[in-house]
């Protein structure tokens, strides 16, 4: 079967993961905002879908994950990872230190709990928000150089959360485990 959703998007597909009857799937060319209304300005925001197999259908679940900080160009959705309570949404683009101040590629990784059959926090009937935001622990204003690029690449295990930041601060690979629930 092919999987389809039923938003105009460019990339669907751009990443993708599975977990038992559930699929994730990213996409970055997504143009709506952190509500999910198509404003314009925010080309490249991203989104992510959650597929379910209902019998031998795989199934577009009526939400779409969405970060509560969209913006132009962050690429929310380059890479993701699913399994039976979490749901993790890499956006190696986004543009915020460790204090909130503007910093070009810092990357963060979203995390939505899955609780009573809603994935993280609901906005406005369709679109749901992350339950929390991960970035580098050593994600600080480095001036005009370009971020970290956190969340470049994400894995998931149980609680543990595995995020790649190839453009760590000594320009090596970056690896940082955290645990989704604490964040630590």
């Amino acid at each position: 079967q092919k999987i389809q959703t039923s938003d105009t998007c460019l990339y669907f597909g751009k990443s993708l993961a599975m977990y038992d009857n559930r699929i994730i799937v990213g996409t970055t060319g997504n143009h709506t905002d952190s509500t999910g209304t198509d404003t314009g300005n925010h080309d490249w925001a991203g989104v992510a879908y959650i597929f379910e197999l209902v019998g031998d259908t795989w199934t577009e679940l009526t939400l779409k994950l969405k970060a509560s900080n969209a913006h132009t160009s962050a690429d929310f959705g380059s890479t993701v990872d699913i399994n039976d309570k979490y749901a993790i949404v890499g956006s190696y683009r986004e543009d915020t230190d460790l204090s909130g101040n503007f910093q070009d590629a810092m990357g963060t990784v979203y995390v939505f709990e899955l609780a009573n059959g809603i994935w993280g926090t609901l906005n406005n009937g369709t679109i749901y928000n992350e339950t929390k935001k991960l970035k580098a622990s050593n994600a600080f204003n480095i001036g005009s150089n370009s971020g970290f690029n956190f969340g470049n690449s994400v894995s998931l295990s149980g609680n543990t959360v595995l995020v790649g930041s190839w453009k760590d601060s000594c320009n090596a690979a970056g690896t940082e485990v955290t645990n989704s629930k604490t964040g630590s």
